[in-house]
């Protein structure tokens, strides 16, 4: 399940509890079992998101690995091409134009495809961080709620019973 969806669920949870209005404003009581089971399974859907992460680093460095191969290719192709044509000063002077050519546009290239693979492995890391960031305040402010609404029910001492 999607953690957004699981935090509406929590959102949902919250909104049918019960309504109660006391000196500092209005609360809800919601069942704790409920909302733990629902954080519970938030916790237990944020690995995958993880290893969608593990996974765009993986692309990357494949992507690169490609890119170095492809750059081999074309530079011992280059080279093959130059060995064949020696024997002819023009022939030589015009494939080394075109090694170097054809050696520029695999740097060029590669150096493209390695800023892309950076930048989708950036845009992951910064979707994840987003993410985690919202289900942290969420649960935060699940936790404050639960511990308001227990503080706001747990039995005040007949000392300061007397005092208000």
């Amino acid at each position: 399940m999607d953690v957004d969806q699981l935090l509406d669920e929590l959102e949902d949870i919250i909104e049918r509890g019960e309504r109660f209005w006391h000196i500092f404003g209005g609360r809800a009581m919601v069942r704790a079992d409920q909302v733990y089971d629902v954080i519970h399974r938030v916790r237990a859907s944020i690995p995958e998101d993880v290893r969608q992460v593990q996974d765009g680093g993986r692309e990357r460095e494949r992507i690169i690995d490609e890119a170095h191969g492809e750059r081999a290719k074309i530079i011992e192709a280059a080279k093959e091409q130059a060995r064949l044509l020696v024997d002819n000063d023009q022939l030589v002077i015009e494939a080394q134009r075109k090694r170097d050519d054809i050696l520029e546009r695999a740097r060029i290239e590669a150096e493209g495809i390695q800023a892309d693979a950076e930048q989708y492995a950036q845009d992951i890391i910064a979707k994840l961080g987003e993410y985690l960031g919202r289900i942290q305040t969420a649960v935060e402010n699940t936790r404050d709620m639960l511990q308001r609404d227990a503080d706001a029910t747990r039995p005040q001492p007949a000392s300061e019973k007397d005092a208000t």
